[in-house]
């Protein structure tokens, strides 16, 4: 910002009044006057510019302070908001609570059920694994009856080839019985007829011997 010289405008005053100054003196007032016009000139320019800066910065802050006036109370109400969800929360807390606790009686008696099942099911399981094994037992005992069955029915075959065997044996045997029977029967007869000659004989032996005694 440019000042003014007072000096030189007291001294110009003076000129003015007095014919008595050096024409010099009045062209290096005037030359001073038209600087000192400058200066005011520059400084109004500059003072103006700056007013009109602070004008707008004015209406700026204003609006600044309004806005901020403004997200305040939007604050303030957002804070009763607040409170009044806070407490809405706090009544949801509450019946969560009561569902919470419900749900945990809920909870306990089916997890006793569940551990009353799961021993039930591991008794019934430790069943199965006995029947399962008694289930082997009949099958593999049923496999050595199976087994058995067999060995007595080739026993059987056996017995019937051993008696058709004996049959066959008894067959020849009977033949040969009958065989022999009817050889009796001649030799019981020739024994007999030749027992007979032979009496007949030694009687006749004897009647002689006694004769010729």
């Amino acid at each position: 910002m440019k000042q003014f010289n007072q000096s030189l405008m007291v001294a110009l005053a003076l000129t003015l009044s007095s014919a008595s100054f050096a024409e010099t003196n009045v062209q290096q007032n005037l030359d001073q006057l038209k600087t000192n016009v400058e200066n005011a000139k520059s400084n109004y320019d500059q003072y103006a510019a700056n007013a009109d800066i602070a004008n707008k910065n004015y209406d700026a802050s204003v609006k600044a302070l309004e806005q901020l006036k403004n997200q305040k109370k939007q604050i303030l109400t957002t804070d009763v908001n607040i409170d009044e969800n806070q407490k809405t929360l706090d009544k949801v807390k509450l019946q969560l609570k009561d569902l919470k606790t419900e749900e945990q009686v809920k909870h306990s008696k089916e997890k006793k059920q569940i551990e009353d099942m799961e021993k039930k099911l591991n008794a019934m399981k430790e069943s199965l694994k006995k029947r399962e094994l008694n289930l082997a037992a009949y099958d593999k005992k049923m496999q050595e009856i199976d087994q058995e069955k067999k060995d007595w029915e080739f026993q059987r075959q056996n017995m019937n080839n051993l008696v058709s065997q004996i049959e066959q044996k008894e067959k020849e045997a009977a033949k040969e019985k009958s065989t022999w029977e009817q050889k009796k029967k001649s030799y019981d007869a020739e024994a007999k007829k030749w027992k007979s000659a032979s009496d007949t004989a030694n009687q006749q032996m004897a009647q002689f011997e006694k004769i010729n005694d």
